[in-house]
């Protein structure tokens, strides 16, 4: 049974440009970790500065493993960007 994980984030105002480019930067990354199914980037049509990662893993292990790989200046950088911490959740069909 697969798991779905959905990221919700919140960019400064004005900002929503600078964190759709970044996190579209790091999707490849993303998708091409071991486990990872799926993964796609959404943006609010109602505010733009709001965004979504819907990412589709085998295991929630799967994919606490394979995060480890992936270099944490990589989050640092979107820290500056966000209004606050991105809020994370698994979900299961």
């Amino acid at each position: 049974m697969s798991i779905t994980r959905i990221n919700k984030f919140q960019a400064k105002p004005g900002r929503g440009d600078s964190l759709r480019e970044f996190l579209s930067s790091i999707m490849p990354l993303i998708e091409s970790l071991e486990g990872c199914q799926s993964c796609q980037l959404l943006q609010s049509l109602d505010d733009p500065n709001r965004m979504v990662i819907i990412e589709v893993w085998d295991s929630v292990e799967a994919r606490k493993d394979s995060i480890k790989n992936v270099p944490l200046g990589n989050f640092e950088k979107m820290m500056k960007i966000l209004a606050g911490p991105p809020k994370r959740e698994y979900y299961s069909t």
